[in-house]
């Protein structure tokens, strides 16, 4: 009898010690005071690319995803703004896609011979295609090829992780929240942060969408950052569980489901539209706009520059509404995007005193 209480004793400890070192660095951070706050004005990139979706900067080639069926890519190079070429076709065989896979969501890297490769997702099918473009650029046609990754259809969001396996996130069953887990070999495992988003869960009438997220993942490090699309919520984790930070910006923009799913669909905001990381930092696109001002009319929007640890660093105010952003950090430049206007605008960021 005596041995059965001690037993429950123990076991009651260590529940209760295990709650608190889940919840011990987990941190809510509302209260955010930016150490610089830079105003920048932009100007016409001189770069005209019909159908305009998204874009990406790497190494001074701006990459720009597009509705053309041809080529959903265009290459530019930055320096003389001149026009690379167009790859990644639409149609149905191994090395094509069905529809146009948007630039600032694929993983890029040089692969062993320091040729620069992306892994791109098939959305309709699944898996990864390694697109090699430095071959597609000599050879001005789309070296594709299929690889043994098959990642599942139709997920929500993707990062390839430090470590090489794969974060992905995917609606269940009922579509009423995303399912995260670690992609490795081919198989799923489950995503030791899971709890962060039990809460992200829509009403029968809800819109699976309310509840997604922008992912990406640190260069050297399986840490990973999620933002909102509709949520005002920044997650901020390592895979293992052993950091987690929450993060809400002072905006007017609902920073739980509830409050977002009484808000009338037209008059929804979007959050955050962009994400892009560096080794020291990651930037996220603030949008505050809804249905209604996702034009020129809209507000202006604005990037914020948070460390790895969470820590606010720099707020830049845009003279302009745009979609997606991408920076040349090399020859200190901005790139953005509104694909609603299909305008790309080149800022000089020179002023952001940053070291990526």
């Amino acid at each position: 009898m005596i041995m059965k209480r001690i037993t429950i004793i123990i076991f009651s400890v260590l529940f209760i010690a295990i709650i608190l070192f889940g919840c011990k660095d987990q941190e809510v951070n509302n209260n955010l005071k930016f150490t610089d706050t830079i105003h920048i004005s932009g100007q016409d990139a001189d770069i005209d690319a019909m159908g305009a979706l998204n874009l990406k900067v790497i190494d001074s080639i701006l990459i720009v995803s597009t509705k053309k069926k041809v080529g959903f890519w265009s290459f530019y190079d930055l320096k003389s703004k001149r026009h690379l070429g167009d790859f990644l076709n639409k149609g149905n065989s191994n090395s094509e896609f069905l529809g146009s896979p948007l630039a600032g969501r694929q993983h890029f890297e040089r692969d062993e011979n320091g040729d620069l490769i992306s892994l791109v997702y098939d959305f309709s099918k699944g898996g990864l295609k390694k697109f090699n473009i430095t071959k597609s650029l000599n050879s001005q046609r789309s070296e594709v090829e299929l690889t043994d990754i098959q990642l599942p259809r139709n997920i929500f969001s993707w990062t390839m992780l430090h470590s090489g396996e794969f974060l992905i996130s995917e609606p269940d069953m009922s579509h009423a929240f995303e399912n995260r887990s670690i992609f490795s070999n081919n198989k799923k495992k489950v995503l030791p942060t899971s709890y962060l988003f039990d809460n992200l869960k829509i009403s029968s009438k809800g819109d699976i969408n309310d509840v997604g997220t922008i992912i990406s993942s640190h260069p050297s490090k399986d840490m990973v950052v999620e933002c909102g699309k509709k949520l005002n919520k920044i997650y901020l984790y390592n895979i293992d569980g052993s950091f987690v930070k929450e993060i809400s910006i002072d905006e007017e923009v609902p920073v739980s489901i509830e409050a977002l799913e009484r808000v009338g669909k037209r008059n929804k905001k979007d959050c955050f539209r962009d994400l892009e990381c560096t080794e020291n930092y990651f930037c996220v696109l603030f949008s505050g706009n809804n249905q209604r001002q996702k034009t020129k009319k809209g507000n202006n929007s604005k990037i914020y520059i948070f460390s790895w640890m969470g820590e606010p660093i720099t707020c830049i105010y845009l003279d302009r509404v745009v979609t997606s952003f991408s920076f040349d950090w090399k020859n200190k430049k901005l790139y953005t995007l509104n694909y609603n206007t299909e305008e790309i605008v080149e800022y000089d960021v020179s002023s952001v005193n940053i070291s990526i």
